[in-house]
């Protein structure tokens, strides 16, 4: 049971790749749906389930080299899981802001994230993110 799905996309022929955000459970997953039988064909829990929930927003796609890239939107989150559920790649927002409920500082959340190869930044001059 899908609870507050997002981004869902097709990854191979008729197979779903989708961010299941788990918001009434507590924990998000990522799966990958046949289109055909309705059948779970792979899927990415973290251990323990809590360390991984985005309650709103976050996306995943899969990458060319069979790697999936999940935004875990709400806690400014992004990393690359190979097929076994390793993470190879993370990263953290590094800007914050003070929590609505006034509890502390948490970082900004990030819609969606895309991975671009090195070839095409070739030649583009250095990032030069704000700065807080």
């Amino acid at each position: 049971v899908l609870d507050q799905p997002h981004q869902p996309a097709l990854t191979r022929a008729d197979r779903i790749l989708v961010f299941d955000n788990g918001t009434r459970r507590g924990w998000s997953r990522v799966l990958e749906l046949d289109a055909q039988s309705q059948e779970v064909v792979w899927e990415y829990i973290a251990e323990p389930r809590e360390a991984f929930f985005s309650e709103t927003r976050g996306g995943s796609h899969r990458l060319p080299n069979d790697n999936v890239l999940v935004t875990e939107s709400n806690r400014g989150r992004v990393f690359e899981i190979t097929p076994d559920g390793d993470i190879v790649w993370e990263f953290y927002n590094p800007n914050r802001r003070e929590h609505p409920d006034g509890s502390g500082m948490q970082r900004q959340a990030i819609y969606r994230m895309t991975r671009v190869e090195a070839e095409f930044l070739a030649g583009a001059p250095p990032f030069r993110g704000a700065h807080r």
